[in-house]
């Protein structure tokens, strides 16, 4: 059988595009568990208080994005070494110098973003204390994914050839009864976790802090690739994401924190298209678990889930079928070709850079030291890898996969430029985030952190190839 890169483009038949746009109804007991697990995880943040509602964290989150943005375009030595000394009342005038909009503007734009979400549009699709740009981004992603599996699971003789291909005997039967209610929650992993609840719903939870995270390791991939191709060394700014990544993951602990920096006009639809990728294929996921009849591989109560003995082949069966579901759910998405496959090894290259960086910190002999005993980020490229090269994919992807294992090795050149600095400079890293003053603006703490690290990785940059 012989399949064209265009009959893929294609994507899942269009009788079904109908789920695109549109969720079918989540199950309600899905829904409220899901609720009770963000309102677990609320309480635990901020205390036994009311909940305020998304309208004012959305606007302290606004807020928090200006300022950062303004405090980041200051010259690095004209800010003070010790962030006690940067009073917060200068914070308005900082952002004021920056040329950003006030402060006073943060409010309006929280309440357009609530009003044109998903959330708002829909609200009886999603947990009251879901974020609601969130569940624009979760909408999209899940209508995707529901086409597939629909598309997947027609009688062979109504589906396409490329349909066919991707579908490959696998179970593709998604009940209503196990249509998942997805939300988002600091779960602490960047991943998402499929969850059975006690009626044998599903809930499906994503790592609040992915969404930047897919931006940078998409920007990284994309932009570093093709810095290694024409000049065999990576760029102060490709380097400089990686850095700030693991500064606000595994040094200040809020993944939500990463800076977005600009991309480069002409290649912003090739990144937007890898970012796209590796949210769809962490969802794909989860998705591929209850496809799979793997309704126990994270249960609610999360300690043990890593003894289960049989966990490794369940992981990696997962990422097939995620694979699978991932390829037919971008395929439409004309900007990068085979943008499915470096999504997937982007987001593993990510989570092998956190992995190691976290060990780094608490000065871990080994990387697998309170690790689940699933595969390693390494183990799970190489099987997606073989699933294409393989099987009859290869004759579509063979070209995306050595590219996206080009962007992969990208990441991998950046991690081994950061980390040295990292053991290097871990302690006065702990050091500044304790310094600051309860109530003190966490912008300026994490701006101290980041250029701290920053100034460790810089001579390493500048030292490449020589």
């Amino acid at each position: 059988m012989r399949v064209t890169s265009a009959a893929l483009d294609a994507g899942p038949e269009r009788r079904h595009a109908r789920w695109v746009d549109r969720l079918a109804p989540r199950p309600a007991a899905a829904l409220r568990a899901l609720e009770d697990l963000q309102e677990a995880e609320r309480r635990g943040v901020e205390g036994d208080v009311a909940w305020r509602g998304h309208d004012a964290s959305l606007r302290e989150v606004v807020s928090r994005l200006m300022v950062a943005a303004a405090l980041d375009e200051i010259p690095v030595e004209q800010l003070p070494s010790d962030i006690t000394e940067i009073p917060p009342a200068l914070l308005e005038q900082i952002v004021a110098a920056a040329g950003a909009q006030p402060l006073e503007a943060a409010p309006a734009i929280a309440e357009a973003a609530r009003r044109d979400s998903a959330m708002g549009q829909q609200p009886q699709q999603w947990s009251r204390y879901e974020h609601p740009v969130a569940s624009t981004v979760l909408m999209g992603i899940a209508g995707r994914i529901e086409a597939a599996i629909a598309a997947f699971a027609a009688p062979p003789a109504r589906q396409s050839l490329p349909v066919r291909l991707l579908a490959d005997g696998f179970a593709w039967t998604l009940s209503d009864r196990h249509r998942p209610a997805i939300g988002t929650l600091g779960t602490g992993q960047l991943m998402a976790s499929a969850q059975v609840t006690a009626d044998d719903s599903i809930v499906v939870l994503v790592e609040n802090g992915l969404f930047p995270i897919a931006g940078a390791l998409a920007q990284v991939g994309v932009l570093g690739y093709q810095e290694v191709v024409e000049d065999g060394v990576l760029s102060e700014a490709t380097v400089q994401a990686v850095s700030d990544v693991v500064a606000s993951v595994v040094v200040l602990g809020h993944p939500l924190g990463v800076p977005v920096r600009p991309t480069p006009p002409a290649l912003r639809p090739h990144v937007g298209a890898v970012e796209d990728a590796i949210l769809v294929f962490v969802l794909a996921h989860e998705y591929a678990h209850v496809l799979n009849g793997d309704l126990t591989a994270h249960p609610l109560a999360a300690a043990g889930w890593d003894r289960q003995p049989d966990l490794h082949e369940r992981e990696l069966l997962a990422d097939s079928v995620g694979l699978r579901l991932t390829m037919a759910a971008t395929a439409a998405n004309p900007q990068l070709a085979g943008a499915a496959l470096w999504g997937p090894l982007l987001f593993l290259a990510g989570l092998e850079v956190l992995r190691r960086a976290d060990a780094t910190m608490r000065g871990a002999v080994s990387p697998l030291v309170d690790d689940p005993a699933g595969p390693t980020p390494a183990e799970r490229v190489d099987h997606l890898v073989a699933a294409v090269t393989g099987s009859e994919l290869v004759e579509v992807y063979a070209a995306a996969v050595r590219a996206g294992l080009g962007a992969h090795d990208a990441v991998g050149r950046a991690r081994d430029l950061v980390l040295p600095a990292l053991e290097e400079v871990r302690d006065e890293l702990s050091d500044l985030g304790a310094a600051a003053p309860a109530g003190y603006p966490p912008e300026l703490v994490q701006q101290a952190v980041l250029r701290r690290l920053w100034q460790a990785v810089l001579p390493r940059v500048a030292a490449q190839g020589g």
